[in-house]
């Protein structure tokens, strides 16, 4: 851990690599996700390693992704510049600071852009309540489909052209590891899209423009 940090900066790199993909953010910051997509890349968090652990009641009773330390390993995800009034609402969603904890961490820019392979500052929600930590249920269905949806975002975000958006190139395959032991559970396997995520060809010129 590199430390938990306040958001003193105006804005902050925002590590998502569970169910925070662009649709859940936008309803959750009330913020379009069109706006979100502009601010948001394709990015790894090297050195830490995706699990699931505790118990959420919005996902069944069910475990839910978490990240730990692991050296040699990476996580897959992507990352979105919030602003500090954004990171207070989504604390909320989070269970900060009880349930999970702000991290900072170094990101690496993922994808075919010129920054490709950059190191950048970010933070990353990571869980820190003892008894959930030591907790663990194969997560649900409709929770996997959701991190499937942030893995389709980290592939659609690394492309220099994204459309048209080709699914039959890309498969998602999620390992499900189960905390304290770091267990393998089993493989979570979807086809890649962004369907979800209803974007226009007036959307995609729009993006092109912002990078």
């Amino acid at each position: 851990m590199e430390g938990s940090i306040e958001p003193k900066k105006k804005r902050i790199n925002v590590f998502c690599y569970g169910s925070n993909h662009p649709e859940q953010l936008s309803r959750r910051l009330n913020v379009p996700i069109l706006d979100l997509l502009s601010r948001s890349f394709s990015c790894t968090l090297p050195e830490w390693k995706r699990v699931y652990c505790g118990v959420s009641r919005n996902w069944g009773g069910n475990s839910v992704a978490n990240v730990v330390i692991s050296t040699g390993e990476e996580v897959v995800g992507y990352a979105v510049t919030l602003k500090k009034d954004e990171i207070k609402k989504l604390d909320e969603f989070e269970g900060y600071p009880t349930w999970y904890t702000r991290t900072e961490v170094k990101l690496k820019v993922a994808g075919e852009s010129s920054k490709a392979g950059d190191m950048v500052d970010g933070i990353v929600y990571e869980m820190i309540k003892p008894e959930m930590l030591v907790k663990y249920t194969n997560p649900s269905p409709a929770y996997l489909e959701a991190c499937s949806k942030t893995l389709s975002t980290n592939i659609y975000l690394s492309q220099s052209h994204r459309k048209p958006y080709t699914t039959a190139a890309h498969k998602i395959k999620l390992e499900v590891w189960s905390q304290p032991t770091i267990k393998f559970e089993f493989m979570h396997e979807a086809e890649a899209s962004v369907d979800f995520l209803q974007i226009t060809d007036d959307m995609e010129v729009y993006l092109d423009q912002s990078e």
